[in-house]
């Protein structure tokens, strides 16, 4: 990976790839692929697909995402603020995290859902630690 990097020729872009790469490194892995797959709570799920249709229902008055660095498209992403209900996310699926981690959580931040606009993709990241 370091060399595939070292061979991108957009200072910009090989500079956000050597960040991504030098925090893959140093964040500590807590399973052989990084993520697992889990059902959420029904109710939760009920919660958070409701407010997804209804946000999709409204596509044309939603906002625009502002510039994501790992987002490539010609169409910008449309953002869906979850207000309250991100932080109810947040402590539904908080005891999932902490099994999975083997940590202490502290809760930080709840931002919203992303909605991708067709022929978009997401360029392997991490997310800001």
């Amino acid at each position: 990976r370091e060399q595939e990097i070292m061979n991108i020729t957009g200072y910009d872009e090989r500079w956000e790839n050597w960040m991504q790469f030098v925090q893959s490194q140093l964040v500590p892995k807590f399973t052989l692929q990084g993520f697992d797959v889990m059902y959420a709570p029904k109710k939760l799920y009920d919660l958070l697909s409701s407010k997804l249709h209804e946000a999709v229902n409204n596509w044309d008055n939603l906002p625009y995402e502002g510039h994501v660095e790992a987002v490539y498209s010609n169409l910008p992403s449309k953002f869906v603020d979850m207000e309250d209900l991100g932080w109810e996310v947040i402590e539904a699926l908080k005891s999932f995290h902490e099994n999975w981690s083997g940590l202490e959580l502290r809760p930080s931040v709840a931002y919203g859902v992303r909605l991708y606009q067709n022929g978009s993709s997401l360029a392997m990241h991490h997310d800001m630690i």
